[in-house]
């Protein structure tokens, strides 16, 4: 072997020990997002909360508009029976204060459709990372080592992972008495 040859043969050794060394960290880094042991899905985990979140909002903004609804009609029913001036006065703000609160509500819709878009992200990664643990096999990232507790189990109330979903405002309640 020719002493060019045999240097192109040593950069050759480096290179694929290199690319050896890569790809073992890669597997580390897929198993600490993904290992097959962990019980718990993070990134469903994740879009579940993030789904409560739009949902809870959309509620909260539905009852607000309800209730700006029952008030604006009301303030409308009493307008025909104003009869003093600073009646009227005080008749106009309440009217003024229920518009803001209608325009202020579709923050509602803004934040669903981020949180949307938030959610098919992190599906796309999810997807991702799925791909990369079939070409490089479970096999090869089941004997890795857990990153931190991957026993913990989400709480089924108020937590680390936020409230789950069916806990009711009276269980939140409880919590501060």
């Amino acid at each position: 072997m020719s002493t060019s040859s045999h240097s192109q043969h040593d950069a050759l050794k480096a290179e694929i020990a290199k690319l050896f060394s890569y790809i073992q960290r890669v597997k580390v880094e897929i198993a600490s997002i993904k290992h097959p042991k962990y019980a718990i899905d993070q990134f469903g985990k994740v879009a579940d909360q993030l789904a409560a979140i739009v949902a809870s909002t959309e509620d909260a903004t539905n009852t607000i508009m309800e209730s700006a609804e029952v008030i604006g009609s009301t303030v409308s029913q009493i307008e025909e029976m104003v009869r003093y001036p600073e009646a009227v006065a005080q008749h106009e703000k309440i009217t003024e204060a229920v518009n803001s609160i209608f325009e202020a509500c579709t923050f509602q819709d803004l934040t669903g459709q981020r949180i949307t878009k938030i959610i098919r992200t992190m599906n796309l990664i999810e997807g991702t990372i799925n791909s990369l643990i079939v070409i490089v096999g479970t096999e090869d990232v089941v004997p890795l080592p857990l990153k931190g507790d991957a026993s913990v189990k989400v709480d089924s109330g108020i937590g680390l992972y936020g409230p789950s979903a069916g806990v009711s405002q009276a269980d939140i309640d409880k919590l501060f008495d």
